[in-house]
């Protein structure tokens, strides 16, 4: 007796893809906010301090005659660590990629005609993108065409020969497959910590999954704006859905400037990631509108959520892999490839609503129920017009995104190198991304933890300079002030946590160090301020 297919069953395609989406949304809320901390921490750092001190004073006639004494005190400064590495979130990341690509190769078994093979030669790009040849010590790709003939041979025989097998059943074989390549990587890898170096080496094919997923979803919000502004019909539908779209649009706008530093006006920006996490949940709800889109790609009902989940997992395992390891560049290019996909998307798919819709908008006709049903122009017009104009984009912004993203890539490698300790290797990574992104936080601030580690002072300091140049944390204020301070500079030591506390003014650690440095130069009421 066949098992039921998939679409027999509600719970399976309905509710339990996004059941899988809650895990990944907390941890990325969670990452996004713990940021830096979970690779720099406060140490603090006592010092023994002394100073004269009246223990009694007594009169004998008219003298007066005080008992002088030594009183000690301890004072304590905050010092910042050394950008340390972050085994949980590698681990974390391995195992949700792992899912994640799983679930698109499960689901890719069971679409349609040449959708079948398109998705399967992206898959096999990412599986080349794995460098399972030099994880297990060879020059050639020996290893990896084994894997992608294994790969090939299971895909194919449920594609042709195994139709009716249930999604679970094609999931299970597919974690069951790349586990066994996990464990030999294990056993056999020739690299010192391999999962952290296949971590860093599952990023490519993980941008490309989160790009095409991000330009998947680029138009949702405007999706929901027309929802809310056509419902029901009525005659001012089409105004209220321009205004609606053009302050979205325009909100992107200043977030876009204010992220790149051509705009710092006081007000509150609309986060990328917030916009992600909005797009994640209504993309999700508003594929049932999409269905008349998608019944040319899926065979069955409830794959699209799936899909939708697979690629959303492997999105939020990213961003959150880049939040945790305090990868700064890579999170940056995410937040300007979620800008731009939002803002470009969102601006075609409003001119195909537009031109496709505007005689239904005049009869006041619910343009919601139908736009997913075309009247002149198809809906992959819009996304090549799409596609043409992020390409623009990026190519008049000198590919920065991208380079930003590579940076990411070699700061990835880096921490592996310096969990390994072959710290000559990690310095060399370190430069590389530096080359790409000179001014990002996270090369800048292990390149002086590397020379911090040597005790070359001078080194460090100038690295904690450049660290502080474009993305500052307090921790590389007090580092830098710290670094001086071993080099005698008392007063460069003093302008450096001055400069933090124009950055950070409600720092109470920055404070903190300010106030002891006031105090050795015997400046008692700025100390006393400080304090």
């Amino acid at each position: 007796m066949p098992i039921k297919p998939i679409k027999n069953s509600v719970f399976l395609g309905q509710y339990l893809p996004f059941g899988m989406l809650i895990l990944p949304l907390l941890y990325f809320i969670f990452c996004w906010f713990s940021g830096q901390n979970q690779v720099i921490n406060w140490q603090v750092l006592s010092e023994l301090g002394e100073a004269n001190a009246i223990i009694d004073r007594f009169q004998i006639g008219a003298i007066n005659y005080e008992i002088p004494a030594k009183a000690f005190y301890v004072t304590e400064q905050y010092v910042a660590s050394n950008m340390q590495i972050n085994f949980w979130a590698n681990w974390i990341w391995l195992a949700t990629f792992w899912v994640g690509f799983s679930l698109i190769a499960a689901i890719s078994t069971q679409l349609k005609g040449n959708w079948y093979y398109a998705i399967s030669s992206f898959l096999i790009i990412c599986i080349v993108s794995f460098g399972i040849d030099e994880l297990l010590g060879r020059v050639n790709f020996l290893y990896t065409v084994i894997l992608i003939s294994l790969f090939i041979s299971i895909s194919f025989a449920f594609n042709s020969y195994f139709k009716n097998t249930h999604l679970a059943l094609r999931l299970v074989t597919f974690l069951l497959f790349f586990a066994v390549i996990g464990l030999l990587i294990f056993q056999f890898a020739k690299e010192p910590q391999p999962f952290l170096l296949l971590a860093a080496k599952l990023m490519p094919a993980a941008y490309l999954c989160t790009v095409g997923f991000l330009f998947f979803v680029g138009y949702e919000v405007i999706l929901g704006v027309l929802g809310l502004s056509t419902k029901g019909g009525h005659s001012k539908s089409l105004l209220n859905f321009s205004i609606f779209t053009l302050i979205f649009l325009i909100n992107i706008g200043l977030t876009q400037l204010h992220n790149i530093n051509w705009l710092d006006w006081d007000m509150l920006y609309l986060s990328p990631f917030l916009l992600l996490i909005i797009v994640v949940i209504m993309g999700y709800v508003n594929l049932k509108k999409k269905e008349p889109h998608l019944n040319t790609v899926f065979k069955n009902n409830g794959e699209p959520q799936w899909f939708f989940a697979a690629f959303a997992i492997i999105t939020l395992g990213l961003c959150s892999y880049t939040f945790a390891t305090g990868n700064d560049p890579a999170t940056e290019s995410l937040e300007d490839f979620i800008i731009y996909t939002q803002f470009v998307m969102g601006l075609c798919f409003f001119a195909y609503v537009f031109f496709n819709f505007f005689p239904l908008f005049r009869q006041n006709y619910d343009v919601a129920k139908v736009v997913f049903k075309p009247l002149q122009f198809p809906m992959y017009y819009f996304r090549a017009a799409a596609a043409l104009i992020i390409f623009a984009m990026l190519m008049n912004n000198q590919f920065f995104p991208i380079m930003q993203s590579i940076s990411g890539y070699y700061n990835a490698l880096a921490d592996h190198s310096v969990a390994s300790e072959q710290y000559k290797l990690a310095e060399t990574y370190y430069k590389t991304a530096l080359g790409y992104e000179r001014q990002n936080h996270k090369s800048n601030y292990g390149m002086a933890s590397l020379a911090a580690m040597q005790g070359d002072n001078p080194t460090a300091g100038t690295f904690y300079r450049l660290a502080v140049q474009k993305k500052p944390t307090e921790y590389a204020f007090a580092a830098l002030s710290n670094s001086l301070q071993r080099e005698d500079m008392f007063f460069e030591a003093m302008f450096a946590l001055r400069d933090g506390l124009k950055k950070f003014p409600n720092s109470g650690e920055l404070q903190n160090n300010l106030a002891l440095l006031f105090e050795k130069s015997k400046t008692q009421d700025s100390a006393i301020f400080y304090l």
